[in-house]
C-alpha cells in the first residue's frame, strides 16, 4: 500500500509461464530502453488482496521495479536518481463478483490493453457478456482495436471490430441473432435473423482490407517532414450458434435436465471466434527530389483470436419455477505490437539512384495468452 513499506512479491508472465523474475538480454546503450511484461499477484501477495486479507480494502498501491545489472550504473548527466529501482503509485481495481443474485446469473468478463503515447496508440478492448434471467438467455461477445495519435495532426480510426450477439427470449418470437465485422468504419459482413423460435447459423467469414491516413507531416519554415502511415490485414470471425425455444417435454429434459417436467425451455450453444491480424508501415522524413532520407518503421500492430464457447439454458415448470443451467470458456491470444525501425534513403534519379537501409531495432510486446472466464454451473438454479 502507499506510504507502506512492507513489499510483496509478484511474477512476471512470459512465454514458459510465471516466473520471478526476466532476463533483459539486449540492450541498447544512450536511448531509453522499454519492456512490457504483466504481473500476477500469487501465494502470499494474492491472499493479502482477497477478501479477509490484510489488503483487502486497499486500492492505492506502490509498484516497485527493481533491474539488477553485473556492471555499475552511473546514469546520465542530469539525472536525479541513478538507483536500480524505480517505484510508481497505481490503483488496483478488482473483478466485480459474478452476478449470482436470486433473479439473475451471469458470466462476464473484459480485457483492456493500450501500447503507445501522444504521437501513435494502439488500443484493443475485448468483452463476453453472457446472462440467464426470467426474459430469457443471451450472448454476446465483442472486439475492438482502434489506432490514434499526433503526427502533426490528430489522427484515429477503428482498424477493426468483431462482434456477435444472441438473445432466446421466453416469450414466442422475441428472440434474435446478428453478427457482424467492420474494417476501418465499414460494414463488410453482415447476418441477423430475429423473432424465430430457432436460430442456427454456421460460417467461417474472412476479409482482406487496407487504409493510409492521408496528409500527415510537421512543417518547418519551408522544409516539410511528411509521413507516410498505411494499415493493411485481415478480420475473421468464424460462428457456430444454436439458439432453439421449445415446449416439447423430452426436449426440454435433454436441454436442462432435473427430474421435473417442463413446459417451456429455451437453449444457446455457441462457438464464435473472432480475429485481427493487422500489420502497419510508417515511414517520415525529407525529400528534396534528388535526395531523401528519413526513417521507416514496419510493424504488426495486433495479431490475435479470443474464441467465446458458451451454453446457456432455461426451464419453466407448471408451477412457474424458472430453472437455468450454464457455462462460459473465453479464450485469448493476442500479441499486440511488433516491428522493426530503420533508417532509409535514396540520392540520384531514377536510374542513377542508389538506395539505403540501416537497420536500427527491433521490439515486441510479449504474447497474451490467457483463459479469460471459465465457469460451468454443476447444478440447476432456481431465479426469484
Amino acid at each position: 500500500p502507499v506510504g507502506d513499506e512492507g513489499f510483496l512479491p509478484l511474477t512476471v508472465g512470459t512465454d514458459a509461464g510465471r516466473v520471478d523474475e526476466v532476463v533483459i538480454e539486449e540492450l541498447l546503450p544512450g536511448t531509453p530502453n522499454t519492456f512490457a511484461h504483466e504481473l500476477f499477484a500469487e501465494g502470499d501477495t494474492r491472499a493479502a488482496l482477497d477478501e479477509g486479507g490484510a489488503w483487502a480494502g486497499v486500492s492505492d498501491f506502490t509498484l516497485r521495479a527493481c533491474f539488477e545489472a553485473d556492471f555499475a550504473q552511473a546514469g546520465n548527466e542530469g539525472d536525479g536518481d541513478a538507483s536500480d529501482c524505480r517505484t510508481s503509485t497505481i490503483v488496483l481495481v478488482r473483478e466485480p463478483p459474478r452476478a449470482s443474485a436470486a433473479s439473475s446469473i451471469g458470466f462476464d468478463a473484459e480485457i483492456s490493453r493500450s501500447v503507445g503515447g501522444d504521437r501513435l496508440n494502439l488500443s484493443t478492448t475485448l468483452f463476453t457478456q453472457n446472462s440467464l434471467d426470467r426474459t430469457g438467455a443471451s450472448s454476446r461477445i465483442e472486439g475492438n482495436v482502434s489506432i490514434g495519435g499526433q503526427l502533426g495532426r490528430s489522427f484515429s480510426i477503428d482498424v477493426a471490430r468483431a462482434f456477435g450477439q444472441a438473445n432466446l427470449g421466453v416469450e414466442p418470437g422475441s428472440s434474435g441473432y446478428e453478427v457482424g465485422v467492420d474494417a476501418f468504419l465499414d460494414r463488410i459482413y453482415t447476418f441477423a435473423e430475429n423473432s424465430s423460435d430457432e436460430i442456427v447459423h454456421e460460417e467461417e467469414f474472412s476479409a482482406a482490407r487496407s487504409f493510409a491516413f492521408p496528409g500527415l507531416g510537421f512543417g518547418f519554415g519551408p522544409v516539410r517532414v511528411g509521413f507516410s502511415f498505411e494499415l493493411g490485414g485481415e478480420v475473421s470471425l468464424g460462428t457456430v450458434d444454436a439458439l432453439e425455444l421449445s415446449v416439447d417435454p423430452d426436449t426440454c429434459a435433454e436441454i436442462v435436465g432435473g427430474e421435473d417436467t417442463l413446459e417451456v425451455c429455451g437453449a444457446i450453444s455457441r462457438t464464435v471466434t473472432p480475429g485481427f491480424a493487422f500489420t502497419a508501415a510508417i515511414e517520415g522524413g525529407v525529400d528534396i527530389r534528388i535526395a531523401r532520407a528519413g526513417i521507416r518503421a514496419e510493424l504488426r500492430i495486433v495479431d490475435t483470436a479470443f474464441p467465446l464457447r458458451a451454453a446457456l439454458g432455461f426451464g419453466i415448470g407448471s408451477d412457474g419455477d424458472f430453472s437455468v443451467i450454464g457455462s462460459a470458456n473465453w479464450q485469448l491470444e493476442l500479441t499486440l505490437i511488433q516491428g522493426t525501425v530503420a533508417i532509409v534513403g535514396r540520392v540520384g534519379i531514377r536510374r542513377f539512384s542508389r538506395s539505403l537501409r540501416v537497420n536500427l531495432f527491433s521490439f515486441s510486446t510479449p504474447t497474451i495468452t490467457r483463459t479469460l472466464l471459465d465457469e460451468t454451473m454443476d447444478v440447476l438454479a432456481l431465479l426469484d
